[in-house]
């Protein structure tokens, strides 16, 4: 039974690695995870960088990736959608020309979405469903946004 060079533990299960004799590493996987942790904290501007470089060297992976998750999750596919469209809701205000809406949405250039410039939803500032504040943005551009300003 192999025990945990770090907290003497050997029921947490250990990560395989090759470089040693057994196969598997001396810290067990709850040990690993912290250290993780702590270096993603402390370098989360390295980090945001190799997780960028990683997903645009990998698409076609984190495209079958989410529509696996989305198939295995219909559920909460199904409330997060309808909680987005909540949030809509909640921030079109009842004066606003709904047909002009419609026609950015229509206009849309492919490969394109129509995006918030300032977030429905943002820890600091929330902003409205109206014409004004939609933009066509690049999918990829997008997606990296977020909810930032």
């Amino acid at each position: 039974m192999k025990i945990c060079n770090k907290c003497n533990s050997a029921n947490n299960g250990f990560f395989n690695d090759k470089g040693f004799k057994d196969g598997l590493r001396s810290t067990c996987k709850v040990c690993d995870k912290v250290k993780n942790a702590k270096w993603r904290n402390a370098n989360k501007e390295h980090h945001n960088e190799i997780s960028k470089q990683w997903h645009k060297n990998n698409k076609e992976l984190c495209v079958q990736r989410a529509l696996k998750w989305n198939r295995e999750h219909r559920e909460e596919r199904k409330f997060l959608t309808y909680q987005y469209k909540r949030r809509l809701r909640k921030a079109t205000p009842k004066w606003v020309n709904k047909r002009e809406l419609a026609e950015i949405y229509k206009n849309r250039p492919d490969g394109y979405h129509v995006d918030h410039i300032i977030p429905l939803s943002n820890e600091n500032v929330c902003g409205l469903h109206v014409s004004w504040n939609l933009q066509y943005l690049p999918a990829v551009e997008n997606c990296t946004k977020g909810n930032k300003v």
